[in-house]
């Protein structure tokens, strides 16, 4: 039986199957998303959105995706495609995340990580868009990037035109990388950048002004909203 993939050895499989960066942390519950998701939602930030606040317990505990995880490798694909095409006789905005199916070029290119885990004997899941654990706690913890001001994890040469995932496994993979300190210093472009200023703390988010939400929870869009809306219909 093959030994236990080196975390060197995984980055390089992944950057051959499209990652940017690839990172490894432990299974242990993730902070401090397990603190700040219950304090958000009871505090009405989260308005009526589900995703990791409908069951913030289950997506900040590993063990819960199976009892023996020991180990995530965590992932990112970088969806940004250069600049925006021209707004000329387009009849609506949708978000570059939502240009492609992202999260799908993003599973095949954790595929290999978790195929080589596989064939050194371990159990290996791919978890990615599954509200199964909080992405950006999981890739800031393994020293992909760093929290932002708007709440998205930023890294290196790529910023945060990046969708987030992780193999988890039940081994343990040896990592002396630490997460990554605050690299936004005083910039805030971010936060004064928001058309409806949903950043309304550095790193936090409140769903009831951002546009992202407000165009996908249904019902109307509230008057003082929809001149910053605009043409935007999704993202």
């Amino acid at each position: 039986m093959p030994s236990v993939p080196t975390i060197s050895e995984l980055q390089t499989v992944g950057y051959e199957a499209g990652l940017v960066a690839v990172g490894v942390t432990s299974a242990e519950d993730l902070f401090p998303a397990a603190e700040v998701l219950p304090n958000r939602k009871a505090a009405g930030l989260a308005n009526d959105m589900q995703f990791t606040y409908r069951n913030p317990s289950r997506s900040t505990t590993p063990s819960r995706i199976f009892d023996s995880a020991q180990s995530i490798v965590t992932g990112a694909y970088s969806y940004y495609q250069g600049p925006r095409p021209s707004e000329a006789g387009r009849d609506g905005e949708v978000a570059r995340y939502s240009w492609a199916d992202y999260y799908e070029c993003l599973a095949a290119g954790l595929a290999p990580i978790a195929e080589a885990l596989r064939a050194a004997g371990a159990k290996a899941q791919i978890v990615a868009d599954s509200n199964s654990l909080v992405d950006r706690n999981v890739a800031w913890r393994s020293g992909l990037g760093w929290y932002g001001k708007n709440a998205n994890i930023i890294l290196p040469g790529h910023g945060s035109w990046v969708v987030l995932g992780a193999v988890v496994t039940d081994v343990v993979i040896a990592s002396d990388v630490q997460p990554i300190d605050d690299q936004c210093g005083s910039c805030s472009l971010c936060v004064s950048g928001c058309p409806t200023g949903a950043i309304v703390a550095p790193g936090v988010i409140d769903a009831r002004r951002c546009i992202a939400w407000l165009v996908q929870s249904g019902g109307e869009i509230p008057v003082e909203s929809r001149e910053a809306v605009g043409s935007r219909i999704y993202g």
